[in-house]
């Protein structure tokens, strides 16, 4: 699907991105990533580099987490008083999609994590600071509702 980003998103990729697998307050933790050891994926569980090698020596491009993928490894994210939260609202044409037409991305800004439903398996996409222990300050997060497809695609930012 060809999709131009929110404006009000970061023009940069996200660090992290991955489904909601539990939420403890202002602490997310996200489904990230593929196993570690998978073949084609460096052993510390980071996403391959793109053409589907690893990046050289095995190491993450520099401020990247895991990248969405199989089932994988977990990140945790800590939203504070300066994370920037958006829900996803694009509307998905399908004819447009169909024809390869550009789909432009809409996202409506909310309060807090509280404006979201958390339960259920949703997306995210983080963009923010990674301290050493690999947890994640985010400064903007990017909530989609995951939905089928008729052809089994899921349908995200």
């Amino acid at each position: 699907m060809n999709m131009t980003r929110a404006a009000e998103l970061p023009t940069s990729e996200p660090n992290v991105t991955g489904m909601i697998a539990s939420r403890n307050g202002n602490s997310i933790t996200i489904r990230s990533g593929r196993p570690q050891g998978q073949r084609g994926a460096p052993a510390d569980g980071t996403a391959p580099a793109e053409g589907g090698a690893p990046p050289e020596g095995g190491a993450p491009a520099e401020g990247t987490a895991p990248a969405a993928g199989n089932a994988g490894v977990t990140v945790e994210v800590i939203v504070d008083a300066e994370t920037k939260i958006y829900k996803d609202t694009t509307q998905i044409d399908q004819a447009a999609q169909q024809n390869g037409q550009e789909i432009q991305q809409t996202v409506e800004q909310v309060d807090s994590l509280d404006a979201l439903d958390t339960t259920k398996g949703a997306m995210l996409q983080v963009w923010g600071e990674s301290s050493t222990d690999g947890v994640w300050t985010a400064d903007v997060i990017v909530y989609s509702e995951v939905t089928g497809r008729p052809n089994g695609q899921q349908t995200t930012p």
